[in-house]
């Protein structure tokens, strides 16, 4: 299911096609209310950091949980405590790799816009 979320996430930013990707199931996959999601966070490398709305951009460009893209925005890896409640995905993993032939995204292949909500970008120092 991972693979095929992240094929999805491809299909909509091709230049992410051949990135590999850490993957991990959120906390709330197939917990009730939400087993019809594929509920995951990829993790990629880019060749350089990225400004917060290029960032932004990318998460939505590939409909993802923009929230996400913000840097203050917590992303917890751990295994998720079920209190009261089992492990929806008990016995089966919930971190692994996709891996591609690139170690990292090319970021000149991606078109970024060249502002920010009025905001020119800063060049380097």
């Amino acid at each position: 299911m991972a693979q095929w979320t992240w094929d999805s996430a491809c299909l909509r930013l091709p230049t992410l096609k051949n990135v590999s990707a850490v993957w991990q199931a959120s906390s709330s996959t197939a917990t009730a209310s939400k087993e019809h999601l594929a509920k995951y966070h990829f993790y990629c490398l880019m060749d350089r950091p990225l400004f917060a709305h290029e960032r932004h951009q990318l998460f939505e460009q590939v409909s993802s949980d923009e929230s996400l893209s913000r840097i203050a925005q917590p992303n917890y890896v751990a295994t998720p405590v079920f209190d009261g409640v089992p492990d929806p995905l008990e016995g089966l993993p919930r971190i692994g790799i996709i891996r591609k032939d690139k170690e990292r995204l090319d970021t000149t292949s991606t078109a970024f816009p060249e502002e920010a909500k009025g905001r020119k970008r800063m060049a380097p120092k």
